[in-house]
């Protein structure tokens, strides 16, 4: 694998029509299996892959999120609500997201992936939905973890 200095990117840039370039063949390098970064360790949520984590009720998610409903910029979305006061399991910590606002990756602190918390696409359009099937995101101040014996 080849790293250039500044940006690296890997593959060759095209467009359809004229619309925007992007780049397709092989991916941007990305650090997904490195150590985390510093000062990502010690973020004393103490959660991690595997974890057991309790999504906390709708009253105290609301009370942390702003107009917008977003808590540090990530948006808590109504089909979440039906996951408030479950346990669920950890899937994945995520390092980074793709904003489609600003068509470009994104870093995230604190924030999970889990087991089964999937958007069923309802509400998201007036008529037909959304038909993507995505996770949902979750921040460690919605989330607290379950101590096991």
């Amino acid at each position: 694998m080849t790293v250039l200095r500044g940006r690296a990117r890997l593959g060759r840039r095209v467009s359809v029509g004229d619309g925007p370039f992007f780049w397709v063949g092989d991916p941007v390098p990305f650090d997904r299996d490195l150590p985390p970064r510093p000062g990502e360790a010690g973020d004393g949520s103490g959660i991690g892959e595997g974890d057991i984590v309790e999504v906390l009720p709708w009253e105290e998610i609301e009370k942390t999120l702003d107009s917008g409903n977003r808590y540090k910029g990530l948006e808590f979305m109504m089909g979440m609500k039906k996951f408030c006061g479950k346990q669920l399991r950890v899937l994945r910590t995520v390092r980074a997201i793709h904003d489609e606002r600003v068509v470009g990756m994104v870093r995230v602190k604190n924030c999970y992936l889990l087991v089964d918390s999937l958007c069923d696409g309802k509400g998201m359009y007036i008529i037909e939905g959304c038909d993507r099937c995505c996770y949902y995101f979750w921040k460690d101040a919605w989330l607290k973890k379950v101590v096991t014996a």
